[in-house]
Parts: C-alpha cells; sequence; structure tokens
C-alpha cells in the first residue's frame, strides 16, 4: 500500500456503487483509480473525492477492471482510504470560482498523460486554486492564464512578437494573430492566405497575453480582453488534440 499526495480531478461511475477517480498525483502524475463502494450514502471516501480537492490518498496493488467478470481495461490501483487536506471551501463558496476550477481541472485531466510524473503540473494547478481560492474576484482572464502556463508546460506557446510566416517583424501596430500558424502574422503573409482565419488584436491585448504567459495572477486576473481569450482557445484547438471550449464565465 502507498500514499501520495494528490488533486482530484475527475470521477465517473463503474457499476452500481463504484467510481473510477482521476487524480493528479505529486509522485506519479496522473493515476485513475478504482473506489470501492464510494457511492454509497456511508462511504468515508466520497467527500473528499470532489474535483479539486487536495488529498492524500492511498493505493493499494493494481489489478485488472472487469465487466461481469471479463477484463475489459488496464490494471488500476484500488483506492483504499481518501483524507482531505484542502477543499478549497473558498472556491466551492462561489458559483464562478467553481466553475473555472472545474473547467481547470477537467483540462488537465484531458491532456495530462497518465503515469507521468510532473512535479511542475501538480505545483501550477495547486498554486492556481489557492490564488482563485483568496482572489477578491473571479476574472476570466485568471482561467486563461493557468491555460496559457499550462499548455507552455505541453511544449504549445504562441509567437508574440515575429510573422510566424516569415521570421520578419510586422508594422508597428499591426497586431494580427493566425491561431493555424502559431502566433502573429504580417500583412503581407495575411494577402498570402486570403480565406484563413485570423484574431485581430491591438497593443493592450498584446500586454496582457504578456502578462498571462507570465504566470502572475493578479495581473491575469485583471485581463478582460475576449479577443485575445478566443485566439488562445483557437490556438490550443489547432495545435493539441483538445477540443477545448471557449470560457466566457457565467
Amino acid at each position: 500500500m502507498s500514499s501520495h499526495l494528490a488533486i482530484v480531478l475527475s470521477r465517473r461511475d463503474f457499476g452500481e456503487s463504484d467510481q473510477i477517480i482521476f487524480l493528479y498525483t505529486l509522485e506519479r502524475g496522473k493515476v485513475e483509480a478504482l473506489a470501492k463502494g464510494v457511492k454509497k450514502i456511508i462511504s468515508k471516501n466520497s467527500s473528499a473525492l470532489e474535483p479539486f480537492c487536495l488529498i492524500e490518498v492511498e493505493f493499494a496493488a493494481c489489478h485488472h477492471t472487469k465487466n461481469f467478470g471479463v477484463v475489459v481495461g488496464k490494471e488500476l490501483d484500488r483506492l483504499i482510504r481518501a483524507r482531505a487536506i484542502n477543499i478549497f471551501a473558498g472556491i466551492r463558496g462561489d458559483l464562478d470560482k467553481s466553475f473555472m476550477a472545474q473547467y481547470a481541472v477537467a483540462l488537465v485531466n484531458k491532456m495530462a498523460p497518465a503515469e507521468e510524473k510532473d512535479d511542475g503540473i501538480f505545483s501550477l494547478l495547486f498554486d492556481w486554486l489557492a490564488w482563485l481560492e483568496k482572489a477578491e474576484t473571479a476574472g476570466t482572464g485568471l482561467l486563461y492564464g493557468f491555460i496559457v502556463k499550462l499548455f507552455k508546460r505541453f511544449g504549445f506557446e504562441p509567437e508574440p512578437s515575429k510573422c510566424v510566416a516569415c521570421g520578419q517583424l510586422p508594422a508597428v501596430g499591426d497586431y494580427v494573430f493566425y491561431p493555424m500558424g502559431g502566433g502573429r502574422v504580417c500583412s503581407v503573409c495575411r494577402q498570402a492566405r486570403l480565406g484563413e482565419r485570423f484574431v485581430k488584436l491591438d497593443r493592450q491585448d498584446a500586454r496582457d497575453f504578456a502578462a498571462l504567459a507570465d504566470g502572475k495572477w493578479a495581473r491575469a486576473g485583471e485581463v478582460r480582453s475576449e479577443n485575445l481569450f478566443v485566439f488562445i482557445t483557437e490556438f490550443i484547438q489547432c495545435h493539441s488534440e483538445s477540443k477545448l471550449a471557449y470560457f466566457a464565465g457565467i
């Protein structure tokens, strides 16, 4: 039996009373574990397994998942015990913050490969949740700041300065971005790509993007540019396998 520090990403029903719990652990990266009987009212583990809880969790040896006695999937750890360390009550009590946190952990669950340890992703998610909890207001920019930092760790980062097609610096004040190309694009190269999708930004949007990329959560929370959020969403859709949905708040 082994103990791990983990953030709950998601949970999915498996049979009448069991669930598969998706966790991001400090020690092993993303882990899927089978929680037996967790849907029962008397289950002592259930309350600690809500999304974006920070928990201490114990696993038993791996075993194959079965359906009607037939092996149907890979081996899963058996979750034996879960103890809540921080449920981030300040997030759960705020609808805007709760939606953001749910979106963030779902994105990590979708993007992170299984069983690949990455202390940076764990720290990024924990630090962001801690900041979100204490933030006075949950501006959408705070979520997009997290998205930019997360995808940077996965190797997806837009080019904010030079034209992605020719490598030249676009004209001063020409802030047009090309999601498929991966960043900024000059007027000449746009003419050669008529009919393709571009997102027009301005100087302030460019500054705001730099703020999101810096990971300074206080500054990210002040960003309000809908066009910038659209570009980030479309960039990620074009350059990863993620079908990231645009988040406009509630």
